[in-house]
């Protein structure tokens, strides 16, 4: 028990002690950014998304640029370190392996969990009873930078829509995490919540997962098979949400062995907007009446716009504001376009146009 009295605090010595620190005697100090804006040291982080997105390859790419140091899609530098990967859905020889490879990874920074040896003989690891052990390989990692799982709701004995359940599982992971200074990202999938709804409202265990992450990111596919992948930042509680980058699958061989055959990530141009705005704008399916998408309406009405020629720019995004087209659409509008800008006059302002 502790009692105070008189300004005097007295502890009994078999009870735990409460430390308390005044605010005045810390130091604010900023997030330590792995990639600034998507993968913070000692935070919970989840990647989700439908089939066919290339969630785990999407990983493997950023793995593999921690690995050898290299440029993230806007073009900052990473820290060099390892990674820890365990998946429970690829095979680490023909398919992780192989994609790492092919997205640019240093093999000798790459950490595989393949499984659990007891008692002389081996068996596959099993996240919710082996987690001390990946805890082990974890803290044996002289520089790591980025700790993987996949699927991330193995790791939960209980139901994953439990918030006491999913946070007593992952709990030792952030831990973890925040003591290596380094980011967890956990693999998931959308559950059947229709496109066009609140990101997060698609994340399997959302509630319980969405709570405890500090970032939940959202990997999506388009409608129209002629446009890019799209990542997004969907909730963020380290910086603001929204924005993201298209990406494209590469289906391509190993140079070290032309016989494999393997995808990697190919990253595309910045996307700025809301995370729901970006992923409606590419999910939308044209309708069975024939009607356009957002973003083909947005083409065809900019087309028409710039039909005579170079508009002032701010007058014509005046002019889609007032037609309904939202900012994100605009943008991506203007680059399926290939709009060019140019200075006008002495004293003028930026001028668009169809290009010739």
């Amino acid at each position: 028990m502790i009692k105070a009295t008189n300004n005097t605090t007295h502890f009994h010595h078999s009870t735990p002690v409460v430390r308390v620190q005044t605010a005045s005697e810390l130091t604010p100090k900023p997030y330590d950014w792995i990639w600034r804006g998507w993968l913070a040291a000692g935070k919970m982080h989840i990647l989700a998304g439908s089939p066919g997105t290339a969630k785990t390859t999407v990983a493997l790419s950023m793995a593999a640029t921690i690995t050898r140091g290299g440029t993230w899609p806007d073009g900052s530098k990473s820290p060099k370190g390892d990674v820890l990967i365990w998946s429970g859905e690829d095979d680490i020889d023909d398919t992780l392996l192989p994609r790492a490879l092919a997205c640019g990874c240093d093999p000798k920074r790459l950490h595989f969990v393949r499984d659990v040896g007891h008692r002389g003989r081996n068996r596959p690891f099993d996240p919710a009873t082996d987690m001390n052990g990946l805890l082990d390989v974890a803290y044996e990692q002289p520089n790591l930078k980025l700790v993987i799982v996949e699927p991330m709701v193995s790791l939960v004995a209980g139901s994953s829509n439990s918030n006491s359940a999913v946070r007593k599982a992952y709990q030792p992971l952030i831990t973890m995490a925040v003591e290596r200074g380094c980011p967890l990202l956990g693999i998931t999938h959308f559950n059947k919540a229709g496109k066009g709804t609140d990101p997060l409202d698609r994340v399997t265990g959302s509630l319980a997962f969405g709570g405890l992450a500090r970032m939940v990111m959202c990997a999506a596919k388009p409608a129209n098979l002629s446009l890019p992948n799209r990542l997004v930042r969907a909730k963020s509680n380290l910086c603001k949400s929204g924005d993201g980058f298209d990406y494209a699958i590469v289906h391509t061989h190993l140079d070290s062995d032309p016989i494999i055959e393997t995808n990697c990530i190919e990253w595309g141009q910045a996307v700025f907007g809301s995370a729901t705005d970006l992923l409606a704008e590419i999910e939308q399916p044209r309708r069975s009446d024939g009607r356009e998408t957002k973003l083909d309406q947005a083409v065809t009405w900019m087309a028409a716009a710039l039909a005579d020629g170079s508009v002032p720019s701010a007058a014509l995004w005046d002019a889609a504001e007032q037609a309904g087209i939202s900012k994100a659409t605009y943008r991506r509008a203007r680059d399926v376009l290939g709009l060019v800008s140019e200075k006008g006059g002495f004293g003028d302002g930026w001028n668009i146009g169809l290009p010739n």
